[in-house]
């Protein structure tokens, strides 16, 4: 009857699946076996993502999750113990492949496939979050069944990445403005300074994609640091990403108009440690080093720590490490194609000047913005929390997932998954209670 009347109470479909989590009980002994699931795409920032997700469900509620990615090894090399390899059976690993198309793979301590895992050897979990789910297509709610037979609305749930065109599609919506359950925030990670980082420095995260000028935001950025910086610092460094400086034609260019505007004597670009030439206090040096990178997560996030408050990102989980840690910076973003409905959401909160955070051609560089502008951060913090707005509902699935081990929570989830009307599931639940 309990049941039934949590069903009469729902005003929709939808609703019908939230039924088993309706109320929040006493934390149970037995934890529930968690699975958190993700393809990577462009770049680790949906890996960040996926770790920030267990790390978040180990500190609330003591539960060590496994994982099953594309990028196995950057979860082994971060801690995590439990780490399967997803990949499409007969390839590589590889970026952007749908998740259905996936099978499961043990792997050794460095991430590299050892054999499939068989229908048999599959680990039944309670829960299964896909953290987040890639793809320009809507959540497939049947994407995990090849892997989960056993996989469905009650157990399976999906994120999204940030600010997508349609957050009711996804269980747990994540991003900045009305609709969304924010972004994946976390305490400052507070290490010593790194002892390769002697100089003043600043920090560019930019990632490759084909319809993208990545060497056009990232010379209207450095420029405009030379201009605000170059008086003051005469030894710079910039510390960024390889892929950078793989378009030779673009980086000769922009050490030209460097060096054509007074603003550096010389500009050097380091690829390997200890290769670092040694110039006369009397010349003024900008070194792009791309030797650093990559870090494991925490000393990636320690760099911003002391890093100069003007930093170039790309992704939404830089932004939030960078909101996480330092809240009088400001952001200068490279938006992706899909990543638009996020930079508004970014422009908006921050009441950005001018809206260059908003547009592609102003978003990695304005002149106003570093002169006679600071940006507040902590707006985004106060309103758009995941650990404040979306806590609650993970919490509700943790505490009540064990109730579909309940006979009747079994059958109704037959009967819900059998069923495409409310009034439907109304009528077989009637039935089965014998009302």
């Amino acid at each position: 009857m309990d049941l039934l009347k949590q069903v009469y109470k729902t005003k929709n479909f939808k609703q019908l699946y939230d039924v088993p989590f309706q109320t929040t009980l006493d934390k149970i002994k037995i934890k529930p076996k968690v699975l958190l699931c993700a393809n990577i795409c462009y770049g680790y920032g949906d890996a960040v993502f996926l770790l920030k997700i267990y790390n978040y469900m180990k500190e609330w509620y003591n539960i060590d999750c496994d994982v099953l990615s594309s990028t196995p090894g950057y979860f082994i090399k971060n801690g995590v113990k439990n780490v399967f390899g997803a990949k499409v059976p007969g390839k590589k690993y590889e970026e952007c492949a749908l998740i259905k198309n996936m099978k499961m793979y043990n792997v050794d301590s460095k991430g590299e496939i050892l054999k499939r895992v068989t229908q048999k050897e599959t680990i039944i979990y309670d829960i299964i979050l896909v953290t987040p789910w890639i793809s320009d297509q809507i959540p497939d709610r049947n994407a995990l069944k090849g892997i989960f037979p056993y996989s469905n609305r009650f157990n399976t749930f999906f994120f999204s990445s940030y600010n997508p065109p349609s957050p009711h599609l996804y269980d747990f919506p994540t991003g900045i403005g009305k609709n969304y359950y924010g972004i994946l925030l976390t305490e400052p990670v507070i290490l010593p300074k790194n002892k390769d980082t002697p100089y003043p420095y600043l920090m560019v995260h930019l990632s490759y994609y084909h319809s993208v000028n990545i060497n056009g935001c990232f010379d209207k950025f450095i420029l405009l640091m030379c201009k605000k910086y170059s008086k003051k610092h005469t030894r710079l460094d910039v510390i960024l990403p390889k892929l950078i400086l793989e378009n030779e034609k673009a980086v000769n260019k922009l050490i030209e108009t460097i060096k054509e505007n007074g603003y550096y004597d010389e500009v050097e670009i380091i690829t390997k440690k200890d290769t670092a030439k040694k110039y006369p206090s009397s010349t003024s040096v900008l070194r792009l080093r791309a030797e650093l990178l990559p870090l494991p997560f925490t000393e990636y996030v320690n760099l911003f720590n002391y890093c100069l408050p003007d930093v170039l990102t790309t992704g939404n989980q830089s932004v939030s490490d960078i909101v996480s840690c330092c809240k009088n910076y400001n952001i200068y973003y490279q938006i992706m194609p899909w990543e638009r409905g996020f930079a508004k959401g970014l422009n908006n909160t921050l009441k950005a000047p001018k809206n260059y955070l908003k547009n592609v051609k102003t978003s990695c560089g304005m002149e106003q913005m570093s002169f006679d502008h600071q940006l507040n951060l902590r707006l985004i913090e106060e309103k758009n929390d995941f650990r404040v707005l979306g806590k609650a509902k993970l919490t509700r699935i943790i505490d009540n997932i064990h109730k579909l081990k309940n006979l009747e929570y079994i059958e109704y989830v037959k009967i819900v998954s059998s069923s495409r009307k409310r009034s439907t599931v109304i009528q077989k639940l009637k039935k089965y209670l014998d009302l």
